[in-house]
């Protein structure tokens, strides 16, 4: 019996979302990983499931570093937290999350992208259907979303005095 088939004998759920390892995600696996978070925090409020979906999800990779926390940053922001906010708090949780790369990634490319979709997020905290490397306004406002003024990176994480 796999690892997998036990754990789900125990009433756990296995989802893999394979990604290479110190990369970010690709979108099928954004879109994958944002359906399953939106599952589980919608659907667990859910009154009208008779059974309900429980809120947890454990999330790991190999090392615990890269890929497990960037799709932690992620379903953060999607929730409406700040880009930078969502890596130091992963960063405090997890000592040495996110290589180069992923952060720039969280806090330039993400980040701009969560931004674009803010007036759907509001509606709906964890839009899924939304591809997350696609821009969009807010419909009928026939005008792009208003952008959000960027922090320094290392102003945030260091403080003012670098």
């Amino acid at each position: 019996m796999s690892y997998a088939e036990r754990l789900e004998t125990h009433g756990v759920r296995v989802h893999d979302l394979p990604f290479k390892d110190g990369d970010v995600p690709p979108a099928s696996v954004l879109k994958q990983w944002l359906e399953l978070v939106n599952e589980r925090l919608c659907d667990a409020v859910s009154e009208s499931a008779a059974q309900p979906v429980p809120k947890t999800i454990a999330v790991h990779c190999v090392a615990g570093l890269g890929r497990a926390p960037v799709l932690v940053a992620v379903a953060l922001i999607e929730k409406g937290m700040d880009p930078l906010d969502s890596i130091e708090h992963v960063r405090h949780k997890r000592r040495g999350a996110f290589n180069n790369r992923q952060i720039t990634y969280l806090a330039d490319q993400y980040k701009r992208t969560a931004a674009s979709k803010h007036a759907k997020v509001r509606a709906s905290p964890l839009n899924s259907t939304a591809s997350p490397h696609a821009s969009a306004s807010p419909a009928g406002s026939g005008s792009a979303v208003p952008a959000i003024a960027p922090k320094s990176f290392f102003r945030k994480m260091f403080g003012s005095s670098h």
